[in-house]
């Protein structure tokens, strides 16, 4: 078992993989941690707020299992990670840290350096980094990343004669460096490890951004921000006291509010409005709002439907267990076949929106689509997961099937 020196979020699950965090004490009435039931760490004493444990996977393994520290202050605390035979992914927090001053590219590489740093991590030992898709985060890895490289490339005329003449050159000039200045050059390059797009931030774009851009001027975009600003409406209402008990009282329950930071919200506000479509206009007549006509309930119908496969397939990306890099291309093409089959629908609203959203969808993803070598993991990944293998791979690619 290995141990790595790290700064924890204190909300830890108690059925984490990781034995000890950080915690602090706000008051004399606080608990324990959750982390401290026993069954990782044992309190032996915790007295005026400094605590001792022992830890029961180090001790086992006969390692140094005596920790302590102060509960009314942050500080960095060893994490031990319980290491088995199953294939569920432990996940923990690293570290948090203040990001002060302009974010760009240049600082962004020098922080998630020190970080590394920090705790001896080098890009050799980490497979990648996936952050999201913001130009600063792009060009920082663009500009000081190390890309993986799953084989080792050997070229034939590598192995050249050790009786190969060498040519000199006459303005070739020699410096001499002492190694004081090699170490030093050495410890300021900034390396970062392989990077990797969020694909949901990027399915998110295309739910958001694009949908919006397609929308622009089309008959569809006068009746999509009609419907859209009674939903509005409603929504706003439900987080107000008295109109809220008013909405609880006619549909039986409360309504979710979209936020911009929730992946799907709109979606999922949205549906839920169109459960109670039969009585949002007697609703609606009761908070003195204007009423939904039959063609905007068309509308937002519609805009379900169109929604709901980007909505699946960044329900299944976002999973916090059970989510692995070899469900990515699986989740795409499917998502690119569910697409396809609403072209087919006699849409009345989002015919022209659905062709669009296809194309940037292949846009976006093109390398994915393409198989192209630069997802080499990503194939590899989806090939070996036991619930996908090949099966994923359409039937126009079947000479992709054989390269595989």
């Amino acid at each position: 078992m290995e141990s790595y020196l790290l700064k924890l979020d204190k909300n830890l699950p108690n059925n984490s993989n990781v034995g000890d965090h950080t915690v602090e004490k706000e008051n004399e009435n606080s608990t324990l941690p959750a982390i401290l039931d026993g069954k990782y760490f044992i309190v032996i004493n915790n007295d005026d707020g400094k605590i001792k444990a022992e830890c029961v996977m180090c001790k086992s393994n006969g390692k140094k299992s005596i920790i302590s520290g102060s509960l009314r202050a942050t500080t960095n605390v060893k994490v031990h990670m319980k290491v088995d035979n199953s294939l569920t992914r432990g996940s923990c927090v690293l570290d948090a840290r203040r990001f002060k001053g302009t974010h760009s590219y240049d600082r962004i590489a020098e922080i998630l350096f020190d970080i590394f740093s920090d705790y001896g991590l080098k890009h050799e030992q980490l497979v990648s980094t996936i952050t999201d898709n913001a130009s600063n985060f792009v060009k920082g890895f663009t500009e000081f990343g190390v890309p993986l490289k799953m084989f080792e490339e050997i070229d034939d005329n590598s192995d050249l004669d050790d009786d190969v003449t060498e040519t000199e050159d006459e303005n070739l000039q020699f410096i001499k460096v002492s190694d004081d200045d090699i170490n030093n050059n050495l410890e300021n390059a900034i390396m970062l490890p392989n990077h990797l797009r969020c694909s949901s931030h990027t399915l998110n774009l295309l739910a958001t951004t694009d949908f919006r851009n397609l929308i622009i001027g089309t008959a569809a975009s006068r009746l999509h921000h009609q419907a859209f600003a009674k939903c509005t409406a409603l929504w706003n209402l439900s987080r107000k006291p008295k109109s809220s008990e008013i909405i609880n009282n006619v549909l039986g329950c409360c309504l979710t509010y979209p936020c911009p930071t929730r992946w799907n919200s709109l979606y999922d506000s949205t549906n839920q409005l169109l459960k109670y479509k039969a009585v949002l206009n007697s609703l609606n007549s009761q908070l003195r709002l204007s009423t939904f006509k039959d063609v905007e309930f068309e509308y937002l119908t519609e805009f379900c439907v169109i929604m709901k496969p980007i909505a699946s397939a960044l329900d299944t990306l976002q999973k916090e267990i059970d989510c692995y890099y070899g469900q990515l291309l699986p989740t795409l093409f499917s998502l690119r076949h569910r697409l396809k089959d609403l072209q087919a629908k006699n849409l009345c609203h989002g015919t022209l929106i659905v062709n669009g959203m296809l194309m940037s969808l292949e846009k976006r993803f093109a390398k994915y689509f393409a198989l192209s070598p630069e997802i080499n993991e990503a194939i590899l990944a989806s090939c070996f997961h036991p619930a996908f293998k090949l099966r994923w791979l359409p039937e126009d690619l079947e000479p992709e099937r054989k390269r595989i």
